[in-house]
């Protein structure tokens, strides 16, 4: 720690270091020492929980006055008091590095618009880029799987966003309650399809073989809004927050593993994953966000 560095921690980790605080009394709390600066980062009054003793020098054979050092105890209580905050102040930013994701509302981000941290991709991996922000969908068949921190990848009911943006001819696709495979089309989960003008005549929205939609409610060239909401086996697709598709899968579905008729498998939870459909299809998509519900 040097002077002028501003510490930022979560509530979490203000309660464990205000514990060390009031129960290691250690060094003074002064503005000049590490503790002191702590203390006033975390709102502790110095003066209040930990008073300063007088010490008085003893003269030696010279009559100067000498000035105990402390017993090797104590000086051995200090540094695991130092080594106590520095665990603490880790999980600390930890947790905040993880809790600056959500907005306040529930959503968190999956995506941080400049790197694939989080995200995993096998074969045709050179089919997704980053550029400007968004994820570019462009190339042979490959599918990228969030593969991050976050539920820790294993979502059961949620509401999911993502911005996107096809062009003419494209094909692409939202798989949800699906799990990773190094290559080919996934085969568990369902795929949400984003579709406005491709030869395939299931259209942007669609529970692609399960449950269609054959008109196209979105053009290409503009962004909208793609939503898929699980609660249980209920599934209910928005577009620009218009409800535009619902279905309940079957109660057989609810015990476990369930073969879809498009022969892919229903898993009682899963992650997301985007799909690169053909080197025809170009898509974007952005501010990839989902919030967890009970």
């Amino acid at each position: 720690m040097v002077p002028g560095c501003h510490i930022r921690a979560t509530r979490h980790a203000k309660s464990s270091l205000k514990s060390i605080f009031q129960s290691t009394p250690i060094c003074y709390p002064t503005e000049n020492c590490l503790r002191g600066r702590l203390a006033q980062q975390l709102g502790l009054c110095a003066e209040t929980n930990v008073q300063k003793p007088k010490v008085i020098g003893l003269p030696d054979v010279n009559g100067n006055r000498v000035f105990p050092r402390p017993a090797k105890d104590a000086r051995n209580n200090g540094m695991k008091m130092l080594l106590s905050v520095s665990l603490a102040l880790a999980m600390g930013f930890s947790a905040w590095g993880a809790d600056k994701q959500d907005d306040g509302q529930g959503w968190i981000s999956l995506f941080d618009g400049k790197t694939f941290n989080g995200w995993k991709v096998g074969k045709n991996a050179e089919s997704f880029k980053i550029q400007d922000g968004m994820i570019v969908v462009n190339g042979n068949v490959a599918h990228l799987y969030y593969d991050g921190d976050v539920q820790k990848h294993a979502f059961k009911n949620f509401d999911f966003k993502a911005d996107v943006m096809t062009f003419p001819k494209a094909n692409s696709g939202i798989y949800f309650h699906s799990k990773y495979q190094e290559e080919g089309f996934p085969k568990f989960g369902i795929e949400c399809q984003v579709n406005n003008s491709h030869g395939d005549t299931r259209r942007t929205g669609s529970l692609w073989g399960v449950k269609d939609i054959t008109e196209a409610l979105i053009k290409d060239n503009v962004w909208y809004t793609q939503e898929i909401i699980v609660k249980g086996l209920h599934v209910e697709i928005k577009l620009d927050d218009k409800t535009v598709l619902e279905y309940t899968l079957p109660e057989a579905a609810g015990a476990g593993e369930f073969k879809l008729p498009t022969d892919m498998t229903w898993l009682p939870e899963g992650t997301f994953a985007l799909q690169g459909h053909d080197p025809g299809s170009k898509v974007y998509f952005k501010n990839i966000r989902v919030k967890i519900l009970d």
